[in-house]
């Protein structure tokens, strides 16, 4: 069985979908906590007991933030765990720069997700993070201008103009106090979002504003991803459409810094659940 000895819990399993992936979770050896708005039928619970499962109840509204905690706390206690993912949907400062196409397979996915059993909530990056694109600009260019010395003293009429008008120019007006400053900045970002990201299995985002580029004149742009790198946060990018041209459209899980294997299992299990590990 898929979830033999698994715990999850599912949301909205009194009536339709909720209830069909409830029974279905017990059919696959997994104990469940049944959820619904306006309290669990108690009909379900006794389906799930009669499969050999073990099921609690447990009322609440998942547009109520505190609500995950408490139905984590229902499955800790009654089960001893929890293994379904608790994602956090985060559209990140950039979201109004994403195509139509990115919008749509994000929130599609989430939908599919949270259908699946995954606790899903929407979640925004903590204060400390609001200026991290000012922040990554003043590192990457104070370290790209020193990082390019050598090419820029031999060859620089081979560097792009891009590189040499953007990055080393700037590069060139900052100081070491602004370097340090920003480092400073990126240290306090990075606190807050460990211990923000640590109410999550894994952050559930865009990695790009929508399909992949056509041709190979570019990879496309990398706003929606330089913030994780400021934050050292592993990436993990995962097919979940494809775009008006065809081309594929991504979702981004995003952990904690140093917990790359668990994010790698999240991604197994957002993976199976989406069934796109076959497409392009």
């Amino acid at each position: 069985m898929l979830l033999e000895v698994k715990v999850v819990v599912i949301t909205g399993a009194s009536r339709g979908i909720g209830r069909a992936v409830a029974l279905g979770c017990a059919r696959e050896g997994a104990d469940v906590v049944v959820n619904d708005l306006s309290g669990p039928d108690a009909e379900v619970v006794q389906e799930i007991r009669a499969l050999g499962r073990r099921a609690v109840p447990a009322q609440g509204d998942v547009a109520d933030p505190e609500t995950g905690g408490r139905l984590v706390a229902v499955a800790v206690d009654a089960f001893g765990k929890l293994d379904v993912p608790r994602l956090g949907l985060c559209r990140g400062p950039h979201w109004d720069d994403a195509q139509p196409e990115g919008r749509t397979v994000l929130e599609t996915a989430a939908d599919r997700l949270a259908s699946a059993g995954a606790m899903v909530r929407d979640t925004e990056l903590p204060q400390e993070c609001a200026k991290a694109d000012d922040i990554q600009r003043t590192l990457g260019s104070f370290e790209g201008l020193r990082n390019h010395m050598p090419e820029l003293y031999r060859h620089e009429a081979l560097l792009s103009r891009e590189l040499r008008d953007e990055k080393i120019s700037q590069g060139r007006r900052l100081t070491l106090d602004d370097f340090r400053s920003a480092c400073r900045g990126a240290e306090g970002a990075r606190a807050a979002a460990r211990e923000w990201a640590g109410s999550f299995d894994a952050i559930l985002t865009l990695p790009a504003p929508g399909q992949a580029p056509r041709g190979l004149a570019s990879t496309g742009s990398a706003i929606f991803n330089s913030l994780w790198t400021q934050l050292w946060m592993p990436c993990l990018t995962l097919p979940a459409g494809t775009g008006p041209h065809g081309l594929p459209v991504g979702i981004q899980l995003v952990g904690r810094r140093h917990e790359d294997a668990r994010l790698l299992d999240v991604g197994l299990w957002v993976e199976s659940r989406l069934n796109q590990g076959g497409q392009p």
